[in-house]
């Protein structure tokens, strides 16, 4: 089985993004997970962005195919990653 692949799409600039890569970084603590950390605001980051059609941090991608919008809770999170592992 591989790894789920866990995106967090942020700015620096967002008020609320320092709480979602908190949470994010909590619950990727007890899995085994590929996490990334993306700068909207960064070149790499505005395509990459672009390419999921978010228009708003912060926003998580689980597998390129579950999307979180705004910060969730860490259950929710960690029932998204749990899903996306099972549905792998």
């Amino acid at each position: 089985m591989e790894k789920p692949v866990i995106e967090l799409f942020y700015s620096p600039l967002c008020p609320t993004c320092p709480e979602a890569k908190n949470i994010a970084r909590e619950v990727i603590e007890t899995k085994d997970v590929s996490y990334e950390e993306i700068n909207i605001l960064a070149d790499d980051g505005m395509e990459r962005s672009k390419a999921y059609n978010i228009k708003g941090v912060p926003y998580i991608v689980i597998n390129g195919k579950v999307h979180i919008s705004g910060v969730p809770s860490q259950e929710r999170l960690e029932n998204a990653i749990s899903d996306s592992m099972e549905n792998n």
